[in-house]
């Protein structure tokens, strides 16, 4: 079907082959069912768009909000996305190297998680970069508060932070090797 006007058919089914528009714009009121759709310019969506599978070969630029139900799995961050990059699960867990969350010792199922199999992709680096006396800081807190942002004092011999080494057993990476603690005294 060739057409450079308004297309009044009430609907078209399987067996025409292509509708070539050419430069025209193809609007609908009603709901549009494709078993493929294959666009090679822009989308623009005002409302709200149901997806159940995108696949997407180029650049997506979003001037708002993504919002992800569920996982979300980048399988790469540059062109060489030959394994995942990066893995924001649906309980808000940042999986980076790999797709499950682990638990660890003692039954710590942490917020973030990096794994690899060398030193490169299994290390966490925080630098600082500054003309003065300034360092790069890892800050372990607590509070006696129930809230998130809570400041509630602390009582004596509270935990205030601890950096636990765990060893695989050859089933899993709970047992605690060695740590070090810092608790409240006075």
């Amino acid at each position: 079907i060739v057409t450079t006007g308004a297309l009044n058919s009430g609907s078209i089914t399987s067996g025409f082959g292509a509708i070539d528009n050419g430069s025209s714009n193809i609007t609908t009121t009603g709901v549009g069912t494709f078993g493929s759709l294959d666009i090679s310019g822009d989308i623009d969506v005002d409302g709200t768009t149901n997806l159940d599978v995108v696949d997407i070969d180029g650049a997506v630029d979003m001037a708002s909000t993504l919002t992800v139900a569920g996982a979300f799995t980048s399988v790469g961050i540059d062109d060489n996305a030959d394994a995942n990059a990066i893995t924001i699960d649906s309980s808000e867990r940042i999986l980076i190297g790999t797709t499950a969350a682990e638990t660890l010792a003692p039954s710590t199922t942490p917020k973030v998680q990096i794994e690899g199999t060398d030193h490169h992709t299994s290390a966490l680096s925080i630098i600082r970069n500054s003309n003065d006396n300034g360092q790069s800081l890892l800050i372990l807190g607590k509070s006696r508060g129930t809230s998130v942002g809570a400041d509630t004092v602390v009582q004596d011999d509270d935990g205030v932070g601890e950096i636990l080494f765990t060893a695989s057993d050859g089933s899993d990476r709970t047992p605690q090797v060695a740590s070090v603690r810092a608790s409240v005294d006075g």
